[in-house]
C-alpha cells in the first residue's frame, strides 16, 4: 500500500490515507503510482487527482514526491474535493474568461490570470464530464 499525504495552503487535506493506486495529473500526463514506484519528485498539474477510485480532487498545480516505493507527499497550491465544484459555476465562469480573453485589451499580469482561471475552469469541467 502507498501512504500518502496531500497538503495546501489552506492545511493537511489527507493524512497518512492507505491507498492501492494513486493517478496524478502531471505537467506531461497522467500518471499512475503504485506501491513499489521507483522514488520520484515531478510537478502536479491542473486535473484529476484520484486515491483509488473512491476519493477525487481537483488539484490547481503543485509538486509530488514519491519516495521509498510507498510514501506519497503532494504539495498542491490549491486543492479542491470534486463533490465542491458545481458545474454550472464552472461552464459560466468559463465563458465569463472567455469573453475577457476575446473582447478586452488586458496587460501582462491580467492576461497571465484569466490563463490560469481559463486552465483551472477546463479541468474542472474535464473532471467533472
Amino acid at each position: 500500500m502507498l501512504k500518502v499525504d496531500v497538503v495546501s495552503p489552506s492545511g493537511q487535506i489527507i493524512s497518512g490515507r492507505d491507498v492501492s493506486v494513486l493517478t496524478v495529473p502531471s505537467m506531461m500526463g497522467e500518471l499512475a503510482i503504485l506501491p513499489g514506484h521507483q522514488d520520484i519528485l515531478s510537478l502536479v498539474g491542473k486535473g484529476l487527482l484520484k486515491l483509488d477510485d473512491k476519493e477525487s480532487f481537483i488539484v490547481y498545480k503543485g509538486i509530488m514526491e514519491v519516495s521509498d516505493g510507498e510514501r506519497v507527499v503532494i504539495a498542491a497550491e490549491r486543492i479542491k474535493k470534486i463533490s465542491e465544484i458545481d458545474i454550472n459555476e464552472s461552464k459560466n465562469a468559463l465563458r465569463e474568461v472567455e469573453n475577457k480573453l476575446l473582447n478586452e485589451v488586458l496587460d501582462d499580469f491580467e492576461l497571465h490570470k484569466a490563463r490560469e482561471e481559463y486552465g483551472d475552469r477546463l479541468a474542472e469541467l474535464s473532471a467533472l464530464t
